[in-house]
């Protein structure tokens, strides 16, 4: 999954379609100053100060910072204890040597052979640099990464962060790498402007499974197949019901299964199309993009044929067949 602090607290409107905050024009306009400076911080990797300024700052009216505060925390707590070590020209790896035994070299192998594979499934070289981050074993993620991690964009490097009871599992872990690279090449390709299903969908490019109970529970009705605006609220960790983990895991497999269908009915090149719709190339793209009430929309009219409720739709009927 992808983090962007500020987002959950970016506008929404009465169709629970979220507009992120580039489309408005600032990258990370919170309305809120003393956190705009946590961000800062975060941004910058300087997770020990982000955490002072984001407590003084608060969760916000209506707790819409909770989630980021528990994301600058958990970093915040792993980098008082950890080391870093240098694998590569690209890489580098983050961990509580105590609490985990697997050494820098090998877990970089692992990450790296997953980052090439999805990363030359979609069409991109690797190389950006990266930090894998093995998070301290006692530290609480927000529902919604609790169970995959996440991958964040600091301003020199993107930071893969893992629970750190993943280092236990080698094909674990390099499963859950191969989930956040995917979401990170969807950033990148998007310009991070793609909505939150459709970077999620992305994951349909790697090894993770969609198990035949979750499909049987969304084709008998047991499990809800949501529409965009819904999913992308769920995506970002809100209104996840009473068992938040198993709700942001179905949400997740919703996508992946989107995604997987759209690979399907036009090949990977049209998906990631798809993506870059949303990252202008010219003066005239960008002017459309701007002007447009929802590009996710007219790109898929233009890609697919289809507006995106008539997508999910046909995704669920190929999920059931």
């Amino acid at each position: 999954m992808l983090v962007e602090l500020g987002q959950v607290a970016a506008v929404t409107n009465a169709n629970f379609t979220i507009v992120t905050p580039a489309i408005l024009g600032a990258t990370r306009n919170t309305g809120r100053a003393k956190f705009n400076a946590a961000i800062r911080l975060y941004e910058s990797d300087q997770v020990v100060e982000a955490q002072t300024v984001a407590l003084q700052a608060g969760a916000g009216d209506h707790g819409e910072y909770a989630g980021d505060i528990q994301v600058i925390d958990a970093e915040a707590r792993t980098s008082r204890d950890s080391m870093i070590a240098r694998t590569s020209g690209w890489m580098e790896v983050e961990q509580i040597p105590r609490e985990q035994p697997m050494v820098p070299e090998r877990i970089a192998e692992v990450a790296e052979a997953a980052i090439r594979k999805v990363w030359a499934t979609i069409g991109l070289r690797p190389g950006v640099d990266t930090m894998v981050t093995l998070l301290a074993r006692d530290v609480v993620l927000p529902a919604n990464f609790e169970s995959t991690g996440y991958v964040t964009a600091k301003k020199s490097f993107a930071k893969y962060c893992l629970p750190g009871s993943f280092a236990d599992d080698p094909n674990l872990m390099g499963l859950a790498i191969q989930g956040l690279a995917a979401c990170h090449a969807a950033a990148l390709i998007s310009n991070s402007v793609a909505p939150p299903w459709l970077i999620a969908a992305t994951e349909a490019i790697t090894d993770i499974q969609v198990s035949d109970n979750v499909r049987h529970g969304f084709c008998v009705g047991a499990t809800k197949w949501r529409e965009p605006g819904l999913l992308n609220v769920r995506l970002l960790g809100l209104q996840l019901g009473g068992n938040p983990v198993e709700s942001a895991g179905y949400s997740l497999s919703q996508a992946i299964l989107i995604g997987r269908y759209l690979i399907e009915e036009q090949g990977i090149k049209t998906f990631r199309d798809l993506l870059a719709y949303h990252s202008p190339t010219s003066i005239f793209h960008y002017m459309s993009l701007l002007f447009s009430k929802d590009p996710t929309r007219d790109a898929c009219k233009r890609l697919y044929e289809f507006a995106p409720e008539y997508l999910f739709e046909q995704a669920l009927a190929r999920c059931c067949k």
